[in-house]
């Protein structure tokens, strides 16, 4: 059974990303910031990818983005010979812990140190770490070549019951983003070999 590191982790390389709305209300887009090529303590040869995800509100209101969005799980698909997904390779899904108590705050309007208000037409930047293993003692080594990654990004880190209360009191600011949104497929390439690194557990 792959742990809880491995799982989320396989070697690869990201080209340059395909772009496409994503949702009725955004645009958006996703582009390698950087990667590190290193290996685990328990062996796995790993690459941490920091993606630049970019929000562009098409709404034609203002947007409430929350500052704390996180990648919450992934699937991984084979490249066809045309160039197109084809067949699911790896998947993993996560329940991640909450980030915030969204009880405790002011229903007044959003807190700008956890909200960022998109105004229509404007543009916001969400860094997502991610990382896949390609091969270790307890990882099925994944062959080179290309494949395509689709991630799912998790908008509202906190009590979905809660974002609701919030998103009908912050009307007047906006709409609240809370809902969770899933990338268009990007094209990866996985790479072979053993890095001669050792992961730090954190890309900065």
């Amino acid at each position: 059974m792959i742990d809880a590191i491995g799982r989320i982790m396989a070697a690869l390389l990201l080209s340059p990303p395909l772009s496409a709305p994503t949702d009725a209300t955004l645009v958006v887009t996703a582009a390698l910031a950087d990667s590190t090529y290193c290996s685990t303590p328990d062996g796995n040869a790993t690459l941490w990818v920091r993606i630049d995800v970019k929000y562009e509100n098409t709404l034609g209101v203002p947007a409430i983005l929350p500052m704390a969005t996180r990648a919450a799980g992934y699937q991984l698909f084979r490249s066809d010979a045309r160039g197109h997904p084809d067949g699911l390779v790896r998947e993993f899904k996560s329940k991640l812990p909450a980030m915030f108590d969204p009880s405790k705050l002011s229903q007044a309007q959003p807190d700008p140190q956890l909200f960022e208000v998109l105004q229509p037409g404007g543009v916001a930047h969400r860094i997502e770490k991610l990382g896949l293993a390609v091969g270790g003692p307890r990882v099925a080594r994944l062959p080179a070549g290309d494949y395509y990654l689709r991630v799912r990004v998790d908008q509202w880190p906190a009590r979905r019951k809660w974002g609701q209360v919030l998103a009908t009191s912050w009307a007047t600011y906006g709409r609240l983003l809370s809902e969770s949104i899933v990338l268009q497929p990007v094209r990866v390439r996985v790479q072979q070999g053993s890095p001669s690194e050792p992961c730090s557990m954190q890309v900065d």
